[in-house]
């Protein structure tokens, strides 16, 4: 019998030596694991952060608290000048004047941006020192223009699920769901020239860790995941058991009896826990993050469709249940425990 583990096929008829903690193997050579032991969650560590917004303030910038108690009482205090000054310039600077934003190192202040004669431009609206003139390489329309015809690609290869305008520096900051290693492969194969300047592509990180550790592989059918890293998705906190049976991942809602067919997201993987217990596990650090069996949270609702990737062989593999996203998950007493301390 042929099995699908995070697309490669593999024998799953020959189990490990050594089956893991808690499951059944069924005569397929597959696992099935319904119940299990709740992930023990870490030590508390003391909460070191600080307690008030100057003193993240002062700590983002490397000055004293105090310090940072006074810039926020003057920031506040030239808010309302500041917004005055922002709509002249919007009116009378059409054309010239971008945007504005605030700058704290070496000390505040709020930067214009112009795209000719910053400085005799904006010295005709105020002297305040608070108020500092800067040169805008690109207008918010001459961004958009320059980045159409990359994101529209990027978008149609499922390169990137969203990007920012900046009209003071002046770039287009893009997110994608690929590693450099990645888009490379696909500039190279669409005969894609280098971006413009304006355009800088933050990449996905690459994972070390594989899907399906070896020791996993004999005994799940398939894990079905996205092939492009996790961007901007819903993060209202959902819940259920994510368990195994006959090799394929199934989760079942609390107060929902209907289970579905599991997807997961690409930065989680399959593998055995400290403990033997058959486990999704995070491919950027190699820690497990529950066991198969427990009730896991995670964020959503996200969606999967028939034609996401490795859906089809999701479905020739273990039937025409319903799908759902369980996005990346993690053991639910883990993340109750980080979160009510």
């Amino acid at each position: 019998m042929a099995a699908l583990v995070a697309g490669i096929a593999v024998t799953a008829a020959v189990p490990g030596p050594t089956a893991p903690t808690g499951a059944r193997i069924e005569q397929s050579g597959f696992a099935t694991i319904e119940v299990a032991p709740v992930t023990p969650a870490a030590k508390s560590e003391p909460d070191s952060r600080p307690k008030s917004e100057a003193g993240f303030y002062a700590l983002d910038n490397g000055i004293s608290q105090a310090e940072a108690m006074k810039r926020i009482d003057e920031q506040r205090a030239i808010f309302p000048e500041f917004e005055k000054l922002l709509g002249t310039l919007r009116a009378k600077e059409k054309g010239n004047f971008t945007n504005a934003r605030m700058v704290h190192k070496p000390d505040w202040a709020y930067e214009l941006y112009f795209k000719r004669d910053a400085a005799g431009t904006l010295a005709k609206y105020t002297k305040n020192r608070r108020f500092r003139p800067a040169t805008a390489l690109y207008s918010l329309a001459e961004l958009e223009r320059i980045a159409k015809p990359w994101t529209d690609r990027f978008r149609a290869h499922r390169l990137t699920a969203g990007w920012g305008m900046d009209d003071t520096w002046g770039t287009v900051d893009v997110m994608m769901d690929v590693t450099e290693e990645e888009y490379r492969s696909i500039a190279v194969k669409e005969g894609w020239g280098p971006v413009p300047v304006p355009i800088k592509l933050s990449f996905a990180r690459p994972l070390p860790v594989p899907s399906a550790d070896e020791r996993a592989r004999p005994y799940v059918r398939i894990f079905a995941q996205n092939d492009r890293s996790t961007g901007m998705q819903l993060e209202a906190a959902q819940s259920g058991k994510i368990y195994l049976k006959d090799g394929c991942a199934w989760v079942k809602f609390v107060n929902n009896p209907a289970p579905s067919l599991a997807y997961f997201h690409r930065e989680t993987g399959v593998g055995l826990d400290a403990e033997g217990y058959l486990a999704l596990i995070d491919r950027s650090s190699g820690k497990a993050k529950g066991r198969f069996g427990e009730t896991f949270t995670w964020g959503g609702p996200n969606s999967v469709k028939e034609d996401s990737p490795m859906v089809k062989d999701l479905r020739a593999s273990c039937g025409d249940a319903p799908l759902f996203n369980v996005g990346n998950p993690e053991s639910r007493n883990v993340f109750t425990k980080r979160y009510s301390r």
